[in-house]
């Protein structure tokens, strides 16, 4: 007899037209598996169709709603639209891989601020987040926990750094220890300034001020190094792209204390300290117009983006390119994927391209076409290899896998631009993870419990807890 599976929502009799389909997955949960021995199922099935059979095979209940793939793309059309796409024939048998469906995150707080929010990043042993203004400031906020029935307004956050005199463009953490974070923001006044914060005393100074640049300094990063936490010895490196179409990389030594810019925290008090100038230790010049994102890669290499429409790879040693990419429109942000080797890009004309290093040449191997206006962000996720984030001038933050060309998830609760979005990844067994972003609305919004299963977080989790987070952050 056939192992034939009747459906409850998508009904049939036993002489309907039939294929043979085997599943299998990687999910680490063995509770999740079912048999890999063939059934033949109604060819008429889709994905609600096909979830609802892993969910009788696996007597689930309540039920879990499932996503399917077949050879690494995901199953959009029923089994039998599938087989006229692919030229498959209904003879030959359909192996499927299944996951656990996204299920869309709650929006769980909104944090106000007093103008656009342009930058975001986390810090990620605390459940703290910074954002860069458009009035000049970075502030510190917490991360609010995932089990408030409601959504929650806040309006004072834990620290606000004072400094800048012009609006900030970016911001990166990259030092955690006990009650002491590291960060830096840039910003259009031209300069790029390292912050110390003490979270015990909620204040926090500028300890170097980073010149060098004549135009805004639109991006920033740190080395990969750097992003190591409760770094003791060498020197922290920087690198910062500009409007003046250069890149600067810095190297400054964290353990100097500046003894003058302006501090605040949050309770208003205000002292006087003094921030190390420092001089760029090297120049990259290459682009012909603004350089708006940048990723340093790996110790000697890093990735710039430019409105030139061109990515760039550079050897910092040589101080000289040694590969890149023709993007065809100007480049707002980009992200690169140790797992894969890719480099995703965000562009003007709403798309966001994928580009492998291993395969010189100007053409992108895959483009993703949902956003209906500029992308300002785009952030592979950093345990999972196949999702990454990606906001837009269109008002939404969206979640995609990079195996689909349709987003898995649209946040659309932003009422205007939205300038910046980023992962929050709790290191936990859980690895629960949220999404943070902000923009001309003036508001950071928290959306959590974004439950994704990871392939590379199961090794991730035999490293030690240094790497695993320097992973997370670095996403």
């Amino acid at each position: 007899k056939d192992n034939r599976i009747e459906m409850a929502d998508e009904t049939t009799d036993l002489e309907e037209e039939t294929v043979e389909v085997r599943f299998f997955t990687n999910l680490a949960d063995p509770n999740l598996k079912v048999t890999d021995k063939p059934f033949r199922l109604p060819i008429k099935l889709g994905r609600y169709g096909l979830s609802g059979v892993i969910n009788h095979l696996l007597s689930l209940d309540p039920p879990k709603p499932f996503e399917f793939l077949v050879d690494s793309e995901y199953l959009r059309e029923t089994l039998l639209q599938h087989c006229e796409n692919k030229k498959v024939s209904k003879e030959d048998t359909i192996v499927l891989e299944y996951t656990e469906a996204l299920t869309e995150p709650s929006h769980n707080a909104t944090f106000q601020h007093p103008d656009w929010i342009s930058a975001i990043d986390t810090c990620v042993t605390k459940k703290l987040f910074m954002t860069g203004c458009f009035d000049n400031v970075v502030r510190i906020w917490k991360i609010q926990d995932d089990n408030q029935s409601e959504t929650k307004e806040y309006e004072e956050c834990e620290i606000s750094c004072v400094g800048h005199t012009n609006a900030i463009t970016s911001v990166v953490s990259f030092y955690e220890n006990g009650d002491q974070l590291g960060f830096a923001s840039s910003s259009k006044d031209c300069k790029v300034r390292v912050w110390k914060a003490d979270l015990s005393t909620k204040s926090a100074h500028s300890s170097h001020l980073l010149r060098g640049h004549s135009a805004a300094v639109q991006c920033l990063d740190v080395s990969p190094s750097s992003s190591f936490l409760n770094r003791n010895s060498g020197p922290m490196k920087l690198c910062s792209g500009s409007w003046d179409k250069t890149i600067h990389i810095w190297s400054l030594d964290h353990q100097e204390k500046g003894a003058s810019v302006e501090s605040k925290s949050g309770s208003s008090k205000k002292r006087k300290v003094t921030a190390i100038e420092v001089d760029p230790i090297g120049t990259l010049k290459g682009h012909s117009d603004c350089v708006s994102a940048i990723y340093w890669m790996t110790e000697n290499e890093l990735i710039s983006g430019s409105w030139d429409h061109k990515l760039k790879i550079w050897d910092i040693e040589k101080a000289a390119e040694s590969g890149g990419f023709n993007g065809n429109t100007p480049i707002q942000t980009l992200s690169y994927s140790p797992f894969k080797r890719l480099i995703a890009s965000g562009h003007s004309d709403s798309k966001v391209k994928m580009w492998d290093i291993r395969s010189p040449g100007d053409s992108a191997v895959s483009t993703y076409t949902s956003h209906k206006g500029f992308v300002t962000t785009v952030q592979w996720h950093p345990t999972n290899s196949n999702h990454f984030l990606t906001s837009a001038h269109d008002h939404t933050v969206k979640i995609w896998d990079a195996r689909s060309k349709f987003p898995l998830v649209t946040l659309k609760d932003h009422t205007d631009k939205v300038f910046a979005a980023r992962w929050f990844v709790e290191g936990n067994e859980d690895l629960k993870a949220s999404v943070l972003s902000g923009g001309a609305d003036t508001k950071a919004m928290q959306h959590n419990a974004v439950l994704l299963f990871y392939q590379e977080g199961q090794i991730l989790r035999q490293c030690n807890t240094t790497q695993f987070f320097c992973s997370i952050r670095r996403g």
